[in-house]
């Protein structure tokens, strides 16, 4: 199903049916949105997690990519937002980054599906990074309060024991700010 929404004046109207069809209705649209125009390469929903998020002028879905592999000296882009009132879809409706989207080749997909497997990965709430070099891979896990290192040395298999902490939790730095509520985003629950 694929809903047409229109602009200007009857653009709150819009924004009140989007949000009444529900957050896992607005994932499914955002996703078949992602699917009909990335045709070109395989991504995987279960790679992702969703957040619906709303302001006064548009309802976006995010999805967060679970499990970013860095390669070396490489810059990429992991995560897709859709905005569903103007239907554009970052990055790839973006010249700069379109041809900077993360498609993990057969041997990262492998070295991605090893680590999920032996770590247990991913983690509920937590940022996921895997790099390597020549002997070892490096698995970054961290959130907003905790993080977790480990390495995995390739010829033996074996995690080394990992090392964890916590974040101080700082307070906030300029608590009499005006925030632009005009463009606040909340996330739909």
């Amino acid at each position: 199903m694929l809903l047409y929404i229109s602009t200007g004046e009857t653009m709150e109207n819009d924004m009140d049916k989007l949000i009444a069809m529900g957050k896992p209705a607005l994932i499914q649209m955002a996703w078949k949105l992602v699917m009909n125009r990335q045709l070109e390469f395989h991504i995987s929903y279960e790679d992702y997690e969703p957040s619906v998020w709303v302001n006064k002028h548009e309802v976006q879905v995010k999805f967060r990519r679970l499990i970013r592999y860095i390669p070396a000296s490489s810059h990429f882009e992991y995560d897709i937002t859709v905005a569903l009132i103007s239907k554009e879809i970052s990055p790839f409706d973006s010249w700069f980054y379109r041809n900077n989207f993360f498609v993990p080749d057969k041997e990262q997909r492998q070295t991605i599906s090893y680590l999920k497997e032996l770590l247990g990965l991913p983690y509920s709430y937590m940022n996921h990074e895997i790099s390597e070099d020549d002997e070892n891979y490096y698995v970054n896990t961290n959130s907003k309060t905790a993080f977790c290192h480990y390495i995995v040395n390739k010829r033996s298999g074996e995690p080394s024991e990992p090392l964890q902490g916590t974040y101080a939790v700082l307070p906030q730095m300029f608590p009499e700010c005006d925030i632009d509520e005009e463009n606040q985003w909340v996330e739909l629950k």
